[in-house]
């Protein structure tokens, strides 16, 4: 619900800006992509409002997205656990599948271009010993069913806490490895060069600039895209699971807003309306970059135990404050 309301609130802005372009500059097709996209978004944050409030998203979409590999580790490890109650309590097949896809969620990891060579090195070295830990505890665990066994075995518990042991360690892997990846990328993006370029670009009416600074904007967005899937599957909570997708789905659809805002400039320089709506755009860019930033901050001392103080997040409605509607 928060993330919807932030949607809303902050693409209240952006229409009106974008409207007014659109109203001054009525034949230019840019300006009419940016408004109709701008629409677009805030029809889904209403349904999506709608769908929360009244409680009638079909069954099955009630989950955030796909399951992160936190949770996914965190379910593997209590079925694993709950051996000790019953070692009748679920099948080695279910077992064997629940580990694969979790090692296949790795793979975001493994095959990410950002991902350093020694992380994934070791990524991949943990991934083959929790198949083989697994596989220990399967003979032992078969060893102790033939026998007859009502309680676990030593041979067992040991298998039991290996495999366990190895899950922490992967988990702590893929924690260190995105979020180094996300601190490297944020670090890099901080000065905001491509979205002031763009904007001078716009104000010259530099087409071949222009073309060029919107690759950059939109190698940029690809970047962070990566950063915001990295994060969620280390988020550790489902709120800022949410917030991950939240900011993901922001860069997806404001870095083509703010190249069509780019290119309506460039159309018509001496545009006041036209440059205050690229500048809009580009503050909204600037504030969910500041928002991940925090956001990081929060995973990481989740990861580590400490709680402390919530964080307010520019693109997320503050309490006590009123929304649009």
């Amino acid at each position: 619900m928060a993330a919807a309301r932030a949607v809303l609130e902050k693409c209240t802005m952006m229409l009106l800006t974008a409207s007014k372009t659109c109203l001054r500059h009525p034949d230019c097709e840019s300006a009419r992509i940016n408004k109709g996209a701008v629409f677009q978004r805030m029809r889904l944050a209403l349904e999506q409002v709608i769908e929360i409030v009244t409680d009638s998203r079909p069954s099955g979409e009630h989950e955030p997205g796909p399951m992160s590999i936190y949770a996914a580790i965190k379910e593997f490890k209590n079925q694993v656990e709950g051996l000790r109650e019953n070692l009748s309590l679920l099948s080695r097949e279910g077992l064997r599948a629940r580990l694969r896809v979790i090692l296949e969620h790795t793979e975001d990891f493994t095959d990410s271009a950002y991902t350093s060579h020694e992380d994934r090195e070791r990524i991949l070295e943990l991934a083959k010993q929790a198949r083989m830990e697994l596989e220990q505890l399967m003979s032992a665990w078969m060893s102790a069913q033939n026998q007859r066994k009502r309680d676990v075995t030593e041979d067992m518990e040991v298998a039991l806490l290996k495999m366990c042991q190895c899950m922490n360690e992967l988990q702590r892997e893929l924690h260190s490895a995105a979020t180094s990846v996300a601190m490297d990328l944020l670090k890099y993006h901080s000065d905001h060069l491509v979205l002031k370029a763009l904007k001078a670009s716009g104000e010259e009416g530099n087409i071949e600039a222009l073309a060029e600074h919107s690759c950059q904007l939109s190698e940029q967005k690809e970047q962070l895209l990566e950063v915001c899937r990295l994060l969620r599957h280390v988020s550790g909570t489902e709120p800022l699971e949410i917030t991950c997708l939240h900011a993901e789905d922001t860069f997806k659809v404001t870095g083509p807003q703010i190249i069509s805002a780019a290119e309506t400039l460039m159309l018509h320089p001496s545009s006041k309306i036209a440059k205050e709506n690229l500048e809009v755009f580009c503050e909204a860019w600037e504030s969910q970059l500041s928002d991940v930033s925090l956001l990081l901050r929060e995973i990481r001392d989740v990861f580590e135990g400490r709680r402390g103080e919530k964080r307010a997040y520019l693109s997320l409605p503050r309490p006590g404050v009123s929304g649009p509607f």
